[in-house]
């Protein structure tokens, strides 16, 4: 209204129309022409104008903005958990491989460690390798790379315990495991072979012990001895265990090169001649020093009219008392401290030197008899 009482005619209205046009935009509630309303102002007039649809509309932005947030939080919220989860995931993924790779560790020393001397104890000897079988079987169940070395120690363990069954279930799993490649073939030779103890009937045995001797590969002769000590608890006769031991002095010493091999029960004494045995051991690394006699575990070993020259040609023997009564060519007695449990050796008088004798330790009798 002051626009319209204006002295000056420049700065009243123009005309009674455009008067009455603010006139009726202030009673309904518009902007006039004269206020140059901003943005404030026109929200403001128009909340007036319609106060149900904005007090609606407002309170259902409000709602929005609330779910928002709330969304927003929650989205938050979970991403934080599944990052949580992640970590604890990935910490125990790490524990479970650190406890993997310390009992394929712990199974790998073992089974390595099953070569040295203290392990030629056939009680202590098959314990350790059904201990390491079990740790290696629980590492395998985890499923290692495949190129993790306990395929191929499980294939090794298991087939030195004659369990080609096992031994194939790994090669199935695994065709190509480290370190046996010579041994997979005679597992598939002689997988249909065994028999309802899970183990090779005697002639069988000989066979296979054959193709191990004879393999292109150092592996397979290098774990006959210890299939034997494992071998020491199946339930053979005597005479099975004397046709293995024949077997193997003759792939040493050749065919035909053992005139005779007997066992007395009475006594346990086993008696071995053949004018062309050298040797009762397969090899001569230091993991192969196990005597073929102990398989049958004599406590008195006879040997007579052989070419063995000394005690590194026995290998490690279990026996108590040797007899090399008629071992004319046997002066070699460097070795004879490796002897477990050796109490007595009988030879001929005036057959050994001085120097011989002070080869043979204080605890081992050396008893002097007439030869036959």
């Amino acid at each position: 209204m002051d626009k319209a009482r204006e002295s000056e005619p420049d700065k009243r209205y123009e005309s009674v129309e455009a008067l009455h046009y603010d006139v009726n935009r202030f009673l309904s509630g518009y902007s006039t022409t004269v206020e140059n309303a901003g943005f404030l102002r026109e929200a403001k007039l128009f909340i007036r104008r319609n106060p149900a649809p904005c007090i609606i509309s407002m309170f259902l932005i409000s709602v929005l903005v609330i779910v928002t947030i709330g969304f927003i939080d929650q989205i938050q919220t979970s991403r934080k958990e599944a990052e949580e989860a992640l970590e604890k995931d990935l910490m125990e993924k790490a524990t479970a491989e650190k406890q993997l790779d310390k009992n394929a560790d712990e199974a790998l020393f073992l089974a390595r460690r099953l070569s040295e001397p203290v392990y030629m104890n056939p009680k202590v000897f098959k314990e350790s390798i059904e201990e390491s079988e079990r740790q290696l079987e629980y590492v395998i169940k985890q499923k290692p790379p495949m190129d993790n070395i306990s395929w191929g120690k499980q294939v090794w363990v298991r087939f030195i315990m004659q369990d080609f069954k096992g031994a194939m279930k790994i090669i199935h799993e695994n065709p190509t495991p480290r370190n046996v490649h010579s041994l997979v073939p005679l597992v598939k030779k002689y997988l249909s072979n065994t028999n309802s103890e899970g183990c090779f009937d005697t002639p069988v045995m000989c066979e296979l012990i054959k193709d191990m001797y004879n393999s292109y590969a150092y592996q397979p002769k290098s774990i006959i001895y210890r299939m034997l000590i494992y071998d020491m608890y199946r339930n053979r006769s005597t005479e099975e265990k004397i046709k293995i031991i024949k077997t193997l002095i003759e792939l040493k010493n050749g065919l035909n090169s053992v005139d005779k091999i007997n066992y007395d029960p009475t006594t346990e004494a086993l008696e071995i001649s053949g004018k062309n045995i050298k040797a009762l051991r397969l090899m001569g690394g230091d993991d192969q020093k196990f005597s073929f006699v102990n398989y049958l575990d004599p406590k008195k070993l006879i040997i007579k009219d052989t070419k063995i020259s000394g005690f590194h040609g026995l290998g490690i023997l279990n026996v108590q008392v040797l007899d090399i009564l008629g071992l004319s060519e046997f002066k070699y007695f460097q070795h004879c401290k490796e002897m477990n449990g050796l109490q007595k050796i009988l030879v001929k008088p005036n057959q050994l030197t001085n120097k011989q004798r002070k080869l043979i330790p204080n605890n081992i009798s050396i008893i002097e008899k007439p030869g036959s």
